[in-house]
């Protein structure tokens, strides 16, 4: 049940890491990013090893009596507008998306453990494959989040028409009253396949010498043992880390630089740099940074008139619903001018920023800036840089979206200074964030 090569671009996609269709980036390079997505998107593993021997069993009272769909997940709030919305308007995102198909089967796990089941079927619709899973046991890997150890199969076809899924179903299981039935859990099919990456990544962290106690079936049959994590929403920081190389233009090798006239390709090397010139110069051309007009702005007057300010966007979680520790960083908070100037995580380089500036008629309130990954996040001030202020307004009234929103190239051009490229657009493709 391998993941091909456009299904993982269609997993990252569906994790919002839009890598380009035609990418060239080569097989092991693109699954190298779907398990560091995966990694990024559990909960976070400390340790070579998580060896249920060494941990305490979860209880309630450890959770401070939090149900399950409370500490297995969180919601973004792209993900709780569309809650939010009128039935008839919902995108029914749970059977297109893959990582929100994982993500909801693993907290209705969660949700049904609550209730004392300790059987799970995972199928897709059209039962053309399927999973037969039973909690083990659950365990503290912090106060906060739990560690579900679990013994599986997968197969095609529907549980019920396999010897394995029969016998599964139909042995008794410690822990489950007589008579009380499993879950079935319906996921795409794509989900089930990233469902399975996921069981075979967390199975390398249980020591050989964990071996829970298997039903007579589930020796006969070779269930494996692995354990699942709460999954939740990468943050935009970590999209923004996994969308950084897209892959040589020619070969689809890492990258090495970007075309230094207008950023717009990029290469492993000068070989597939002199190849694509004859292509390449029309467009570089007519897009090149070099003749690009800068603007130079001063990065002080960071704060926000004195108010503590927390930004928020469309990946940060929504405090209060689902395990907000699960993902401490999803939100930034505002740096103040006592903090110093950003740290220069891009050293020379040139990189793209989003600028937000107030709607037309209002008051001069500060202009957002900030890179995908939240490296440098100011407010730029009216007051602090006036013609800057008028510049970067100017601009986006006359080309940004609703006169608000444009992206730019920029470089730190000093410890406290920014430089951005007031009439070059990055491409569509380096903009979806």
């Amino acid at each position: 049940m391998d993941v091909t090569r456009d299904e993982i671009i269609e997993i990252l996609g569906d994790m919002d890491v839009k890598l380009p269709a035609n990418t060239k980036l080569p097989l092991d390079a693109l699954q190298q990013r779907l398990t560091r997505a995966i990694e990024l998107a559990q909960a976070p593993v400390t340790s070579d090893e998580v060896d249920p021997s060494k941990l305490k069993k979860w209880s309630i009272k450890a959770s401070k009596k939090k149900p399950m769909i409370d500490v297995m997940g969180a919601v973004t709030w792209k993900e709780a507008a569309m809650l939010m919305a009128p039935v008839g308007q919902r995108n029914p995102m749970e059977y297109i998306n893959a990582f929100i198909s994982l993500r909801n089967a693993v907290v209705e796990i969660g949700v049904n453990w609550d209730e004392g089941s300790k059987l799970a079927v995972v199928e897709d619709e059209k039962m053309a494959y399927g999973f037969s899973m039973r909690i083990v046991d659950v365990y503290a890997l912090t106060d906060d989040i739990p560690v579900f150890i679990v013994v599986y199969e997968h197969g095609s076809g529907s549980l019920f028409s396999r010897r394995a899924g029969i016998h599964f179903l139909s042995e008794p299981v410690p822990g489950m009253k007589p008579g009380q039935d499993g879950v079935e859990i319906k996921t795409t099919f794509l989900a089930q396949k990233l469902l399975l990456k996921v069981l075979e990544m967390n199975a390398k962290y249980l020591p050989e010498s964990y071996a829970p106690a298997l039903r007579p079936n589930e020796k006969k049959h070779g269930h494996k043992i692995s354990f699942l994590l709460p999954i939740v929403p990468l943050t935009m920081r970590e999209i923004g880390s996994l969308s950084k190389d897209v892959g040589c233009f020619i070969c689809g090798n890492e990258t090495a630089s970007r075309c230094a006239g207008c950023q717009t390709v990029s290469y492993c090397g000068k070989v597939c740099q002199k190849a694509d010139w004859a292509r390449h110069k029309v467009e570089c051309k007519n897009r090149s940074l070099e003749n690009g007009t800068w603007l130079e702005i001063p990065l002080s007057g960071m704060g926000y008139n004195g108010m503590f300010v927390q930004s928020i966007n469309k990946f940060s979680t929504v405090q209060g619903f689902g395990n907000d520790k699960l993902k401490a960083d999803a939100t930034s908070k505002l740096r103040s001018d006592a903090d110093g100037p950003p740290e220069n995580v891009h050293g020379d380089a040139l990189f793209i920023i989003k600028i937000q500036v107030p709607p037309p008629g209002g008051m001069r309130a500060p202009i957002m800036i900030y890179d995908r990954q939240r490296s440098i996040e100011i407010y730029h001030r009216f007051d602090a840089d006036r013609s800057g202020y008028e510049a970067l307004e100017e601009t986006a009234r006359r080309t940004g979206y609703l006169g608000q929103k444009i992206y730019r190239y920029a470089k730190r051009t000093g410890v406290k200074k920014l430089s951005i490229c007031l009439d070059r657009e990055p491409s569509a493709e380096a903009t979806k964030w």
